[in-house]
């Protein structure tokens, strides 16, 4: 090639295209002495011999430019090949959180000061907290700096700046009607833990305080406090009135494990009112435009809590009565129920429903909608953009909405 090139260069040439490459093995057989104290022995020489040609160019003065077509060899003499190959893949599927979390294989349920609850200790991040125990059932907002994890209907995991700070069964953010959207799940719920190895649930307060040494636990009402000055565990006692039985002794239903010091109240964070009313109008089944992504209302609404694990899949829950579903980021479905956190005032669904224009009165819907399907406790109505299903508590007329789930199509 450096020869090849030089007589190019001597002839006035700018470029040179191979044409031609042959290589050639030549073996013979000669006398060759192989080192000063051997003689001569016959050995086989091996050569390759290497034929080029080429055709030489000179550019155009005004256009220096190369041509995009490859030529049959590159500049070190070897030939260029083009192949072409195609695969076929078969797009993994998502599994759900419920697969998920069905999968994974949990460390024993014990609760104690000196391990913590299934393992998980106070101060643990939340990816510590996932590959221990695998997805939360719900994950719900408290405040800008908190949030709670739920692992089944009853175990909850309080974090304040992305650090475990309270695992508890006996302060739940939900009412009873938030809890069982959550759905049953073995390994926490049926109260399978054991208190320091040993201690189960429903144990009598007299059996739990035997097991105890007497400086371990401290009795205050039905609760028993046992510290180690860093972190506090209570465990909590209810009565349960045996039928025949004058007195019944109080048993343990649940335990709390935080900071010694620590003030810890939930309560989930709820976007006010008059913050929904650009959601709602989105949400109405006339509503021509384009409705909200879950990645619009993420960012909207930090307060959004996630329900990961229900018996109808995934729902985003906002506020008191809202629960959303969606398609990957398209919103599909959407449900007007009962409020799910305490002290929850259930006339602000007829406000809701109002806002949506949804009359919630059943007279009134089945007034504007002349294709509804009257159910006498429940409307069905199907449009050409969606489908409606509003549920009463009598076959009244006028009789109260205590649900409405709309599908968009």
């Amino acid at each position: 090639m450096n020869q090849l090139t030089q007589q190019a260069t001597g002839r006035g040439a700018e470029v040179i295209v191979l044409t031609q490459v042959s290589n050639h093995i030549v073996s013979k057989m000669k006398e060759k002495k192989l080192s000063q104290r051997s003689s001569q022995e016959m050995v086989k020489v091996t050569q390759l011999k290497t034929h080029l040609e080429a055709q030489l160019y000179r550019l155009c003065e005004h256009d220096k430019s190369l041509s995009q077509t490859a030529a049959a060899y590159d500049s070190k003499g070897y030939e260029i090949r083009q192949s072409r190959f195609e695969y076929t893949f078969e797009a993994p599927t998502p599994q759900s959180v419920a697969k998920l979390a069905a999968a994974k294989s949990l460390p024993p349920a014990l609760v104690s000061l000196d391990n913590g609850v299934y393992g998980a200790k106070l101060g643990i991040s939340p990816e510590a907290l996932y590959d221990l125990l695998g997805p939360a059932s719900i994950e719900l907002p408290l405040s800008d700096q908190d949030f709670a994890w739920g692992y089944g209907r009853q175990l909850w995991f309080v974090f304040t700046k992305e650090r475990l700070v309270a695992i508890s069964t006996e302060f739940s953010p939900l009412n009873n009607t938030g809890q069982n959207l959550i759905d049953y799940r073995d390994g926490f719920d049926g109260a399978p833990w054991l208190i320091n190895g040993e201690i189960a649930y429903r144990t009598p307060i007299s059996q739990v305080i035997r097991t105890l040494s007497a400086n371990q636990a401290q009795r205050q009402g039905d609760h028993l406090n046992l510290s180690d000055g860093k972190q506090r565990l209570i465990l909590n006692f209810d009565t349960y009135l045996q039928s025949g039985e004058a007195t019944s002794e109080s048993q343990l239903t649940g335990f709390s494990l935080y900071q010694d010091k620590a003030k810890l109240t939930l309560r989930g964070k709820q976007p006010n009112k008059e913050a929904l009313q650009p959601l709602l109008k989105q949400l109405t089944p006339s509503f021509v435009g384009e409705r909200p992504s879950l990645q619009q209302l993420q960012k909207a609404y930090p307060s959004i809590a996630r329900l990961a694990i229900s018996s109808d899949g995934e729902w985003w829950l906002l506020g008191n009565h809202l629960q959303l579903k969606f398609d990957g980021d398209t919103l599909h479905r959407v449900r007007l129920a009962s409020g799910i956190y305490p002290n929850a005032d259930d006339a602000d669904l007829a406000v809701l429903c109002d806002k949506m224009a949804v009359p919630s009165q059943k007279d009134k819907l089945l007034a504007q909608f002349e294709q509804a399907n009257d159910e006498f406790d429940s409307v069905d109505i199907y449009e050409k953009n969606f489908s409606l299903v509003a549920k009463y508590d009598s076959y009244d007329d006028d009789a109260t909405l205590y649900e409405l789930e709309i599908t968009y199509f």
